[in-house]
């Protein structure tokens, strides 16, 4: 059932626009946004660099691809995700600045976004 859902989701969004007007870097995003919303890819970036057999950093860059065209995520959603992330995740903590490692393109677009995320961390020297 998965698979079809899939399949009549991709054809949707192909029949978007002009048949043979999409790039070949289109039809990709086009396919591993599909492919990742019903599960048939993973959405983590190492997992999706394994299983595509390309490098993280293009992995990176197609989630984030497919991050733009969404809706942003709202503040709660993301501060959510972000708290989610922290306690998940190994953080560098230094006496100026925090390091957390974001998988997530939706939250690091919402963070490129938003510098209230200042306001809802509080005291947080924003360099």
């Amino acid at each position: 059932m998965k698979q079809k859902e899939f399949i009549d989701s991709f054809v949707a969004d192909m029949l978007e626009k002009p048949f043979g007007s999409l790039t070949k870097k289109e039809l990709e995003i086009v396919f591993l946004k599909n492919a990742i919303e019903y599960n048939i890819l993973p959405q983590k970036p190492h997992e999706l660099a394994l299983k595509l057999k390309i490098t993280i950093a293009k992995a990176h860059a197609y989630l984030t691809e497919i991050a733009l065209r969404k809706k942003p995520l709202e503040d709660y959603e993301a501060l959510k995700a972000l708290a989610e992330t922290i306690i998940t995740h190994e953080n560098c903590i230094n006496e100026n600045f925090i390091v957390i490692p974001i998988e997530n393109a939706d939250l690091r677009i919402w963070l490129e976004r938003d510098n209230n995320i200042f306001l809802y961390l509080g005291h947080i020297r924003k360099e």
